[in-house]
């Protein structure tokens, strides 16, 4: 495996982990949905978006240390 599929495989298994339980992330104690890989247009993509129950949105962007 190649040093860039290793960071790809490294960025989903962190993008899974913060999806499985997103009430983890600050401010958002219980987010109404949360979903994966979303088109952003002229910025290409987010790993993870979550909104809550008023509306409030966050955007997560994965990259591994």
């Amino acid at each position: 495996m190649s040093n860039d599929e290793k960071e790809r495989e490294r960025e989903r298994e962190l993008r899974n982990r913060i999806l499985e339980p997103p009430r983890l992330l600050p401010g958002f104690d219980e987010p109404l949905a949360a979903a994966k890989e979303v088109p952003v247009r002229r910025a290409g993509g987010a790993d993870v978006v979550v909104v809550d129950a008023e509306g409030q949105i966050g955007i997560v962007e994965c990259k591994p240390a």
